[in-house]
């Protein structure tokens, strides 16, 4: 049997097998999906598309109950009972095309950390444009956006966070800084840094999902 991903545009991708295997690396290597990968469109990369994990199991749940009753003096009852539900191998699906939570060594900051720091003043200017202290991160990472006069952090805060976090997120202003460099990518970094060049995003179904549910209940009877 042969699957078929199919991704927007003109992008498909065909494996053997029953199921996918996808396998990220570092995201300046391509993606060794376990069989030879091809596209019907030369020259396309950062598609959106889905998958399954070929290491798919059955999921499961199990239920397990306990109730503990005494009689007390007086003809008072007492009862404590427990109930719980565990759910493992559950489907969920994960991106596996997720951009990197890239180091910087000079700051020692995540990019995720950076980031959320820059959303913050976002959040509490009003998602409206303001004066934003420098972050170390952005500076360090994308010097080439500091001109106008302005900090590399103030110009990202100023064209892609206000512009863009509340409508494509801030997946799209990365997309822009790295892989499109819309502004230039430094001269002493390659480009793609942070995504995997042909995927954008790569939904996959696994079995990793888990759930535990539990419940008490106490009841006191007395004889009359």
């Amino acid at each position: 049997m042969r699957n078929v991903l199919q991704g927007l545009g003109n992008d498909k991708f065909y494996c053997a097998g029953s199921l996918l295997r996808v396998e990220m690396q570092h995201p300046d290597v391509p993606i060794n999906f376990g069989v030879p990968m091809q596209t019907n469109a030369a020259g396309s990369s950062f598609g959106i598309s889905w998958g399954v994990d070929n290491n798919i199991k059955t999921p499961y749940s199990e239920v397990f109950n306990l109730s503990i009753q005494r009689e007390l003096p007086g003809g008072f009852t007492l009862e404590a009972a427990w109930a719980g539900r565990f759910g493992r191998r559950l489907l969920q699906q994960s991106d596996i095309a997720t951009p990197v939570n890239l180091l910087d060594p000079k700051s020692g900051t995540t990019y995720f950390q950076a980031s959320a720091q820059l959303a913050a003043l976002l959040d509490q200017n009003g998602g409206k444009g303001a004066t934003v202290p420098a972050i170390a991160y952005f500076e360090n990472m994308f010097p080439q956006l500091a001109t106008g006069g302005l900090s590399a952090t103030q110009n990202i805060y100023n064209k892609e966070f206000t512009t863009y976090r509340k409508v494509l997120g801030e997946t799209t202003a990365l997309a822009d800084l790295d892989f499109y460099c819309v502004y230039g990518c430094p001269a002493s970094a390659p480009t793609n840094r942070f995504f995997q060049g042909q995927f954008s995003s790569l939904y996959a179904w696994t079995t990793n999902g888990s759930a535990s549910y539990n419940a008490g209940q106490f009841s006191g009877r007395s004889s009359i």
